[in-house]
């Protein structure tokens, strides 16, 4: 385990040396993350909807400055607004992965993960307010997270690259 680490919700926070590994390019990413009861969604324009338990991915995009690093980092603080969607599951579930690629796309990702992992779209419109493409960027899914190396096909020519939570901590 990592010395001094302290848990909040969804959130470990994580040693700053391991996000900064995360590259600045621009780019997409995935959350795996599970939840282990029921919450019910604060987000009126998508009706209160309920998470039920079960293992989810998120896909979102990072093409403002400081690129991938700046955005997954502000999602993994325990401090932040609520903003976006994902916003509101990262109290109550548990991060179990993330995987990136440089010059992705968000939609080609949750594209790839419909099809091959045998996911479901559980809430309509969450996360994907701004996507005319999309029903919605959150998946439930049935798969481990080293399912996502199957996603390199849609990233536009960039890799994609797994982290483990654990392993970020200190735990194989």
């Amino acid at each position: 385990m990592y010395p001094g680490r302290r848990e909040q919700g969804f959130i470990r926070v994580f040693p700053s040396p391991m996000i900064e590994l995360l590259p600045k390019n621009s780019g997409a990413y995935v959350f795996f993350f599970n939840l282990y009861e029921p919450i019910r969604l604060d987000i009126a324009t998508l009706g209160f909807p309920l998470a039920a338990p079960g293992a989810y991915a998120y896909c979102g995009s990072a093409r403002g400055p400081g690129g991938l690093r700046a955005r997954i980092a502000r999602h993994l603080r325990p401090d932040k607004p609520l903003h976006w969607h994902i916003d509101r599951l990262t109290a109550a579930g548990r991060l179990t992965a993330i995987a990136y690629a440089i010059k992705g796309s968000e939609c080609a990702l949750l594209d790839r993960l419909l099809a091959g992992a045998n996911a479901s779209v559980p809430i309509p419109g969450f996360g994907s307010s701004d996507c005319r493409r999309c029903p919605s960027h959150l998946a439930r899914i049935e798969m481990a997270p080293e399912a996502a190396l199957l996603l390199p096909s849609v990233t536009r020519g960039g890799e994609i690259a797994v982290m483990s939570v654990s392993a970020w901590m200190g735990r194989q």
